[in-house]
């Protein structure tokens, strides 16, 4: 019996055929002045990537991943690395001129200018700090859960995407001194992005788990269009009621965005709302009545 031909192999088997020919008219070692030319072997090659790319779409990202892989000393890892960093970072809202009139808070520098080890180990310590903090007073955990241990308990709760829990487990544990050895263009690409991403990881975090557990009660949560000069609110409805939800987690930064919200119209006449981590404390005042803000836990069980 003969063998199967799939589209794959078919692929393959014309991609070989047409380089082999290019290599030996270039070569000069075979003349195919008088069946074809140099500018048609070009193109046939091209339709054959183009036909491969087709026929198997995976194969064929495989490769090019590895191409890029390989394409300067930086290594699989790095390349991968740095993907991740750029995707998973936390856009940072554009922030406005004058800055007064943004309640966003104020992101620090990461401070560089150290060997590539002890940059790295900024980012680290960054990611870490966000780490306790995520274990400590947004999910509740035991005190002496290791970091490993605070990120499985989050991937777990589905409160990261594949892409920024690996950028974590790089950040946490993969990556060390083959930084070294990265191009400094590429590892300042990488360490930039995961800073910003690291900064972000306790907010991030607190605003995916209180958009699940207002949907596990029964809340619809939804996104609407905003300026871009502060983090997103969200919209939730149930029983007649619309809520603009605003997750922070540091209820003495607050002002701005409680300003913001008494003064914003959004869509459906929404409540505003703060929604603070159940560890955080908030004395009620009389300062931007209009905004409610509450604990996460009160939250979810009004009637």
């Amino acid at each position: 019996m003969s063998p199967e031909v799939t589209p794959k192999a078919a692929a393959w088997t014309i991609v070989c055929g047409a380089l082999a020919l290019l290599a030996l008219k270039l070569s000069g070692l075979c003349d195919f002045e008088t069946t074809i030319d140099t500018a048609a072997l070009g193109l046939a090659v091209l339709a054959s990537v183009v036909l491969m790319g087709i026929a198997a779409p995976q194969t064929f990202q495989q490769l090019l991943d590895r191409l890029e892989s390989v394409k300067t000393p930086v290594g699989e890892l790095g390349f991968e690395s740095l993907a991740r960093a750029e995707r998973a970072q936390v856009q940072l809202p554009v922030k406005p001129d004058p800055i007064e009139h943004t309640d966003e808070v104020q992101v620090s520098a990461r401070r560089g200018g150290g060997t590539p080890l002890e940059e790295l180990q900024e980012v680290r310590d960054k990611l870490h700090e966000r780490l306790r903090f995520v274990r400590d007073a947004i999910l509740d955990l035991d005190a002496n859960l290791s970091y490993a241990q605070v990120i499985d308990k989050v991937r777990v709760e589905d409160l990261l995407k594949p892409e920024e829990f690996g950028l974590v487990q790089d950040i946490d544990s993969k990556i060390g001194s083959e930084v070294e050895e990265w191009p400094q263009e590429v590892r300042t690409e990488f360490l930039d992005a995961s800073w910003k991403f690291a900064i972000r990881f306790g907010t991030l975090i607190f605003e995916r788990l209180t958009r699940k557990r207002l949907k596990e009660a029964g809340w619809f949560v939804a996104d609407f269009e905003q300026d871009p000069g502060h983090r997103p609110d969200f919209l939730c409805y149930r029983d007649g009621v619309w809520l603009q939800v605003a997750a922070r987690v540091q209820p003495n930064r607050m002002i701005g965005t409680r300003r913001r919200l008494t003064n914003e119209t959004a869509p459906f006449d929404p409540l505003p709302v703060i929604v603070i981590p159940n560890s955080q404390d908030f004395e009620p005042d009389e300062k931007f009545e209009k905004v409610d803000v509450v604990q996460l836990r009160p939250l979810l069980e009004r009637e």
